[in-house]
């Protein structure tokens, strides 16, 4: 029997790997990226926080130096009051404008984790351009800031310090009111680009899915015809003709089925022939027509041995175009090929009966 060789991407065990190989790309593509999508929110998040601590700030300064403008320390006891009060809450406002600056130009910004260790990520905004406004805005506002209360940490001049801040605070909180409106912007920009993308992924998973779907409905719908196809010939239909529905193993299995029930069909023809001929010759005639379907047949005849088991008599044929009449042909048994056939019981081919008749 040939052997019949199918293209790889016909056959249902590639078809099938290319669909899981599919299906798992997808999956890991869609698992990765719903990761990075994470991690990307938690730190946009983180750096937009520390934006918006710096607006903070910036009011706060804002309204400290307000509150102390209104009611400036006229006695000692309460100049020193203010200087464990005020200047204190402000040189820790000036410290996290640095450290919060700081994260912004050397992208590094911390945060505790659930177990309070800090947690870094990186996010490289030096060349922002509104980071380097901010920043220079900062150190020119620190300076004066500095030059204000002077250069005693124990006697600062509050008063000139609060009067600086509300004169020169409101570049400081455009600055920071700006830093904050960018980059809030952008994380939003990338929050709409990740929904986008999530959305492709899931149009071209459900795209993927309808295809599989497709797939097995056409593996399965020709499977489930060949199983019908079986059941009618196993029930005695023989002959039954399954369609030819695919183009890979099921294909095969069902051109070679369809083989078979021709065959078996053939087979049935003949034993049913055989019985209902009314002669040898019309026997030999349904014999050789018969078997013709399925095997290569030459001829078809009866052959009689005589009494004295010496000779074989051609008692009937059935050749097309041979003039040699039934009964007048002998074949001697001493010849190898007949002494074999008596003696075994095995059939011999006998190539051309032509040839044979000739030298007999």
């Amino acid at each position: 029997m040939t052997h019949i060789e199918l293209p790889y991407h016909r056959r249902i065990g590639f078809q099938l790997l290319a669909v899981f190989l599919a299906l798992f790309a997808l999956f890991s593509a869609a698992l990765a990226y719903g990761v990075r999508v994470a991690e990307d929110r938690e730190r946009d998040q983180i750096v937009v926080n520390t934006a918006a601590r710096l607006q903070l700030v910036a009011r706060m300064m804002q309204n400290q130096a307000l509150n102390y403008t209104a009611a400036p320390a006229r006695d000692y006891p309460t100049y020193f009051r203010d200087v464990k009060l005020y200047f204190d809450d402000l040189r820790g406002q000036i410290d996290t404008f640095d450290e919060s600056l700081d994260c912004f130009t050397s992208g590094r910004f911390e945060t505790p984790g659930p177990n309070q260790s800090p947690a870094i990520y990186e996010f490289h905004a030096s060349d922002h351009p509104t980071v380097i406004e901010t920043v220079d805005t900062w150190k020119r506002f620190r300076t004066g800031l500095n030059q204000a209360l002077g250069e005693s940490d124990d006697e600062p001049r509050l008063e000139a310090a609060a009067a600086f801040i509300m004169s020169n605070v409101d570049q400081l909180q455009t600055a920071t009111e700006s830093l904050f409106v960018d980059f809030q912007r952008e994380a939003q920009q990338r929050l709409a680009t990740s929904h986008r993308l999530l959305r492709i992924v899931v149009i071209t998973a459900i795209a993927l899915l309808a295809l599989t779907m497709w797939w097995a409905h056409r593996v399965l719908r020709p499977l489930r015809t060949a199983v019908e196809g079986f059941e009618r010939v196993a029930q005695g239909d023989f002959g039954h003709q399954v369609p030819v529905a695919a183009d890979n193993e099921i294909g095969v299995m069902t051109r070679s089925f369809n083989q078979m029930s021709e065959r078996l069909e053939s087979l049935v023809r003949l034993i049913d022939a055989m019985q209902e001929g009314h002669g040898l010759g019309e026997s030999l005639e349904a014999v050789s027509e018969g078997l013709r379907r399925f095997m290569p047949v030459d001829w078809a005849g009866v052959l009689l041995l005589d009494s004295q088991r010496a000779e074989l008599v051609l008692e009937a044929v059935h050749a097309p175009g041979l003039d040699h009449g039934a009964g007048q042909q002998r074949f001697d048994l001493r010849q190898g090929s007949m002494a074999e056939l008596i003696e075994h019981g095995k059939p011999v081919r006998v190539a051309d009966l032509r040839l044979l008749l000739r030298p007999n």
